[in-house]
């Protein structure tokens, strides 16, 4: 990223050697462009193309963790996504809708769609690699290999580009199975759609436990258990749903450990395959390579583990409403850094470090108070806003009506207002967004923390439902001593459900489902598109694990300006 230049001086005749670095939008402009142009030079996958097989296809003797992606009502068949896949994936999708959204793309076009080709196409305004199975003049029937998904199409209202060898090295990320030990009940030879409901239901408190079984005509044949080990296949026959045949449960979750290396072989051959390939342009911008970065309960999975006063930040902080000010605070000790030996144990380790976390959580205003205390301010200009109140003695305690989009503070009032991983619980986020700039002074400032996630049904956004999920199972952050929390009648009811309905797994899951479905993720430049439209304009974003792997749930910060004339 630096220029050669020379300067001759015009009365001594010297000539001066000077480099300069090069202008950093000029910089990206060329790594844009050399990305472009690697993926494109990889060509096209010749005609008799054929996607591998999934290696975990042949996975008989080993449980591992994995995501149900989607339920075949006619193939009675679910397809799984391994998930020491996971990154794999959000990296193939990442780098298809860099290229394919791109101009240079355009020369890639099908104009004459025909049977048997791999090809890429969008599937909720996502690039996708598909297998066009069958044509049929104006329809098409598609599969979507890594979701491994059919559907019929109308040909003049899809678009079809050719798939380059840069995106043939992955094989089918999802892999067909069916569950073991059932008969379902059928309808005209099809999965009852209460089947097909309870089943798509269920899929979504994942990941699972995986056992293998054996292979038999093209898929796995497995069954699936939840983190408390509760059987999917057992609740299926329990609800009337099946038959149960006679397959013996062969091994438990508590067995996973047992294969840790050949798993890491597994593991390794496609973090390798992803690594091979050039970085994706969307992961050229890291801002900071430390790993380390304001913890939360919701980002538990980082590699270092601070007790600061952020360590107990969660959802439940709506908003810290502080004035201007400054001053000091000290930092507290750390946890020591912990590493494992394999994906799979560390996803273990992580439930292990949500559960310890429960007696750390703060819902009663810690962080508003350790901000103010920051700022060196007194208790009546530091407000801590929810939608249910809290005791704390070091802040003043302003309610914020959730249904009406209401805080009960005089316009103009605060300087600065806090808000982490609060948003995307919000329903109507534009009254929300009016009522915080009426509050704030015209200049204040917002200071955000959200998950950079599209809200679609994608491997990231069910991720982040399973986070959710694990706080709720181990009442954590907002359901940590939840009962202390409704002892006044509030708009809050739904928790207040919670509370009262736990006395069953099924309806614990029910809960859980209804719950993260209410929960609206956005892309950071969707976050800032809705805060610009509110009168703020952007200040800074920070962002930390490019990679991905310091920082799973995509998290970010950023800063925004109220305008001085709002």
């Amino acid at each position: 990223n630096f220029t050669w230049s020379t300067i001759e001086g015009d009365k001594s005749g010297t000539v001066d050697n000077v480099i300069r670095l090069n202008d950093e939008a000029d910089a990206e402009e060329r790594q844009y462009q050399l990305m472009l142009q690697n993926i494109g030079s990889s060509g096209v996958v010749s005609v008799d193309f054929r996607y591998e097989e999934n290696p975990f296809l042949f996975t008989n003797d080993e449980t591992w963790l994995g995501y149900v992606s989607n339920v075949d009502r006619y193939k009675h068949a679910i397809y799984i996504q391994p998930d020491c896949m996971m990154s794999c994936m959000d990296t193939l999708t990442q780098e298809l809708d860099f290229y394919y959204s791109d101009p240079v793309s355009e020369k890639l076009i099908v104009h004459k769609v025909a049977a048997g080709l791999p090809r890429v196409s969008k599937y909720e305004e996502v690039y996708h690699r598909v297998y066009i199975k069958e044509n049929h003049f104006l329809k098409c029937v598609i599969t979507y290999v890594d979701l491994d998904m059919t559907e019929e199409v109308q040909v003049n209202k899809v678009q079809f580009k050719y798939l380059l060898k840069y995106f043939a090295a992955l094989p089918a990320l999802a892999i067909p199975c069916r569950l073991a030990d059932i008969e379902y009940k059928l309808n005209n030879h099809e999965m009852t759609l209460e089947t097909y409901k309870e089943l798509n239901d269920l899929r979504q408190t994942g990941p699972f436990y995986i056992e293998p079984c054996k292979t038999s005509n093209g898929a796995l044949l497995v069954k699936l258990y939840d983190v408390d080990e509760s059987c999917f296949n057992d609740i299926i026959v329990g609800k009337g749903l099946a038959f149960s045949s006679s397959f013996p449960r062969t091994m438990t979750p508590s067995t996973i450990n047992e294969s840790q290396e050949n798993q890491r072989k597994d593991q390794l051959k496609f973090s390798n395959s992803a690594n091979s390939k050039v970085k994706s342009y969307v992961c050229m911008k890291e801002t900071d390579t430390n790993p380390k970065a304001v913890n939360s309960n919701e980002n538990y999975l980082m590699n270092d583990y601070d007790l600061d006063t952020s360590t107990t930040e969660t959802e439940v902080e709506d908003c810290s409403l502080t004035s201007k000010s400054t001053g000091s605070s000290d930092a507290k000790p750390s946890l020591n850094k912990w590493e494992d030996n394999s994906r799979i144990n560390r996803h273990l380790q992580d439930l292990k470090v949500i559960f310890e976390f429960s007696s750390n959580c703060c819902d009663d205003g810690t962080i508003t108070a350790g901000i103010g205390d920051y700022l060196g301010l007194s208790k009546e200009n530091i407000f801590g806003g929810d939608v249910y109140e809290e005791q704390n003695e070091q802040i003043t305690h302003v309610k914020i009506n959730e249904k009406q989009s209401t805080i009960d503070l005089p316009s103009d009032r605060v300087d600065l207002i806090t808000s982490f991983v609060t948003f995307h619980h919000i329903d109507q986020l534009e009254s929300t967004l009016s009522e915080l700039v009426r509050i704030l002074r015209p200049g204040g400032y917002l200071i955000v923390r959200e998950h950079d996630c599209k809200n679609e049904h994608a491997l990231r956004a069910k991720y982040l439902n399973f986070i959710h999920a694990i706080m709720m199972i181990a009442k954590v952050g907002e359901f940590a001593n939840s009962s202390s929390n409704h002892n006044t009648k509030n708009e809050n009811a739904s928790h207040e459900d919670y509370e009262n309905n736990t006395n069953t797994w099924l309806t614990q899951k029910s809960f859980i489902i209804e719950y993260t479905r209410s929960i609206h993720y956005r892309t950071c430049a969707e976050w800032q598109q809705q805060f610009e439209s509110a009168g703020f304009h952007h200040c800074a974003t920070l962002s930390y694990g490019a990679d991905g792997s310091n920082n799973p749930q995509k998290l970010f910060y950023a800063v925004y300006q109220l305008d001085k004339t709002s």
